[in-house]
């Protein structure tokens, strides 16, 4: 879905509050993970954080080298433009988009990719976007979660909790934070770009909700 200027911000606060239980003298590089790329909106907002946080260290070694987002989208069309997006605002050395049909194949794509760029496994995600197809936003995260991809310190962040009425992802992770495994919150916002009409009186926006979860151990 859209994201714009209201939800664009909650976005980068979130991604800011990841980067405080990120250790940066860890030899283990960030990882963001979206799942959805759409037009590219989103990941110009979490790769230009990135670049924004991990420039400024100072290290010997290519900033680039320390984070990274792998933007995964099952459409070709919008790979394409997400693409061209990311070429335009020079964040190539910092975000990959990847066209995948499922989940699975898609982290099984982004160990490879990760292997091959640094030598190194992938251990886990330290941010996960996750704005694709809403039936599987809670199947989705079990997979990861079930992959270990998601340890203490990991934080998710899912839209359109509200809009979509995803009370299946909703219900699950807060019965994860009952449990004392993760914290969560359904920050409300409107749909952006979309208007809802009330006929004479004008038009007011559609409501919406993003769900961030914070995992307090590992799942």
């Amino acid at each position: 879905m859209h994201i714009g200027d209201i939800k664009g911000k909650i976005l980068h606060n979130a991604l800011e509050k990841s980067f405080k239980t990120y250790a940066m003298n860890t030899p283990k590089r960030f990882i963001a993970v979206e799942l959805g790329s759409y037009c590219g909106y989103s990941g110009i907002i979490i790769g230009d954080t990135l670049r924004n946080n991990f420039s400024a260290l100072g290290s010997n070694e290519s900033s680039h080298h320390r984070a990274h987002l792998y933007s995964v989208e099952v459409d070709q069309m919008h790979a394409q433009r997400a693409r061209k997006i990311v070429s335009l605002a020079r964040l190539d050395d910092w975000i990959t988009i990847i066209e995948s049909f499922d989940c699975e194949d898609a982290i099984e794509r982004i160990k490879e990719l990760e292997h091959r760029n640094t030598s190194s496994d992938l251990s886990y995600i330290d941010f996960l976007f996750i704005d694709h197809d809403k039936d599987l936003y809670t199947s989705d995260l079990q997979l990861i979660e079930r992959e270990g991809l998601l340890k203490k310190g990991s934080i998710v962040v899912a839209d359109n909790v509200l809009w979509a009425y995803i009370t299946n992802y909703t219900d699950y992770v807060q019965l994860k934070a009952k449990k004392g495994v993760v914290e969560t919150k359904t920050v409300e916002c409107p749909v952006e770009y979309s208007e809802n009409e009330i006929g004479e009186l004008g038009f007011e926006r559609l409501k919406d909700g993003i769900e961030i979860t914070t995992y307090l151990s590992n799942p």
